[in-house]
């Protein structure tokens, strides 16, 4: 185990092993809290925590076999081993998300769901108003009809069935319905897809999309409220028994929209993952094994040259 292949021992292998185990996992976590669902930013920050560990890992092995003056690379050794173990607090935060990510992934996926649902009962109220308005004005203008009520030349109904209605009524509600029907939401749909399949490199998109897709499903909405008004699609008709008179266009009162949970849920988390710190843990110790096997330089007694000694195994 103490040789060395091509000047590479078993404890450089584990250590890059280790470092890489952290960077790969640190590189979802920090991802997974991205805002704009781009991986440049988080590739480049996971990078720099494997550099940093390695960095001082290496410095720390050097300066424990440093020959001139051990003494002094005593301080300089314990240096690099503190930055160590603060580049390594620095990292924890991360990998311990990933592991968050990974452990709520069903609680994570009924928030996304939840908050799609937003737009879900909002079609539907949206749509059971409109075609209980639709009715209702069809049933009143079949009434009007039936009761051969006269409307004097300014009378806004008068005018409003013989000029937009005429003497068809199921025309005019195709015509009416075909202006307020809703499309089938296609974004919606592929949302709801990804939710369930899960897949690690569209999480951060996901997040992202969930709530411009909430806002857009309201804005949308409001444009239909708006073209309803402006082309005069849902009257209302009031009265009975022979006289009918105008009561303005019909109102569609639109739920609430709620706050979106899934962006903040997936990219703030928690660090109490205890299969995430003791994976941590062993990848931490195991990038510092290069450092603990490495060979110490010491003085041993009045001499002219350094007399070499190793501390622990040599791998």
């Amino acid at each position: 185990m103490g040789e060395k292949k091509n000047g590479i021992s078993i404890a450089n292998i584990i250590a890059i092993i280790g470092l890489a185990g952290i960077g790969v996992i640190s590189f979802f976590g920090l991802y997974f809290k991205s805002t704009d669902g781009k991986p440049a930013v988080p590739a480049l920050l996971a990078v720099a925590i494997v550099a940093g560990l390695a960095l001082f890992l290496l410095l720390a092995v050097k300066a424990k076999g440093a020959k001139d003056n051990p003494d002094k690379w005593i301080w300089v050794e314990i240096a690099c081993l503190v930055a160590y173990l603060g580049v390594a607090a620095v990292g924890a935060r991360p990998f311990q998300h990933f592991f968050y990510v990974m452990s709520e992934k069903e609680a994570l996926q009924k928030i996304a769901t939840a908050d799609l649902q937003q737009v879900d009962s909002l079609y539907l109220v949206y749509n059971q108003q409109k075609d209980e308005l639709m009715k209702n004005a069809a049933q009143q203008m079949k009434n009007v009809s039936d009761s051969g009520q006269k409307f004097a030349a300014d009378d806004q109904l008068g005018q409003y069935i013989s000029g937009i209605v005429g003497s068809d009524i199921e025309e005019w509600m195709d015509d009416a319905d075909l202006q307020l029907r809703l499309r089938d939401d296609e974004k919606l749909k592929e949302l709801k897809k990804q939710v369930k399949a899960w897949k690690l490199m569209e999480l951060p998109q996901l997040a992202a999309a969930i709530p411009l897709k909430v806002k857009d499903a309201w804005v949308q909405m409001e444009k239909k409220l708006e073209q309803n008004e402006q082309h005069n699609l849902i009257p209302i008709i009031r009265g009975g028994d022979g006289y009918y008179y105008w009561g303005g266009y019909a109102e569609i009162i639109l739920p609430e929209q709620r706050p979106t949970q899934f962006a903040d849920a997936i990219r703030v988390g928690d660090m109490k993952s205890v299969l995430g710190w003791v994976i941590y843990g062993v990848l931490v110790l195991l990038i510092l094994l290069d450092y603990l096997v490495a060979p110490r330089c010491r003085f041993v007694g009045p001499r002219r040259g350094p007399v070499v000694k190793t501390n622990g195994l040599d791998l």
